[in-house]
């Protein structure tokens, strides 16, 4: 068993970065058996198909990310929304190859993305984490706010969270010295974020005066 399960794992492991290398559609299954050091029965037998495996990274991925955020969430017993923010980019900053590489993948063209990322025991369908996110935004926007305002914010937050720490991971980025690409000003614009968000939703409407840029 163990080492079917060391198989399984080199397998996962090979098409994680390959598909984040390459994309996708360019991997092929012979690449995959090649660098995981498998045979192509092996694929076949754990996933039956590239697609599948595919789904299993993604599932991985959505997991543990999920409890990235559930583990971050318990450490304090009051967050304000951001706070949270710039420790999730902070998580990502502090994880960036495991977590980039996985964002690589999914922004890749033409991947097929699996019908349900978390499962097909879960009727959510938000980004991972997103429920412990909310729990942060409910927890510091009350009862008054409207549910649907609320999860807004929260796939709002998430998006540009992630996008901030997507582009700092460029090679313009890395080139860039002296721009305002940089964990400084990520974290500046996460935090103009909330703070913008936060009031739109409670005055009913964005007030673009609250957007703080120093």
């Amino acid at each position: 068993m163990e080492k079917k399960e060391t198989a399984k794992t080199r397998i996962i492991e090979a098409s994680r970065a390959l598909f984040s290398e390459v994309g996708f559609e360019s991997t092929s299954v012979r690449e995959i058996a090649k660098k995981a050091s498998v045979n192509l029965a092996s694929i076949n037998y754990y996933f039956k198909s590239k697609k599948n495996l595919l789904a299993e990274i993604f599932l991985l991925n959505f997991k543990t990310f999920s409890e990235c955020l559930d583990d971050l969430y318990e450490r304090r017993t009051t967050w304000t929304i951001e706070e949270f923010s710039t420790e999730v980019f902070d998580l990502l900053d502090r994880r960036k190859e495991e977590f980039y590489s996985a964002f690589q993948i999914f922004f890749n063209d033409g991947v097929p993305l699996p019908s349900n990322l978390s499962g097909d025991s879960s009727s959510y369908s938000g980004p991972p984490g997103g429920e412990t996110f909310k729990k942060v935004i409910d927890n510091n926007l009350g009862t008054t706010v409207e549910e649907w305002r609320k999860e807004w914010v929260m796939r709002t937050l998430f998006n540009n969270i992630v996008w901030e720490f997507v582009v700092l991971q460029t090679n313009y980025a890395k080139i860039s010295e002296g721009s305002e690409i940089n964990r400084k000003e990520s974290l500046k614009r996460i935090s103009n974020l909330c703070h913008c968000l936060v009031s739109g939703v409670k005055n009913d409407g964005i007030n673009l005066s609250e957007v703080r840029y120093s």
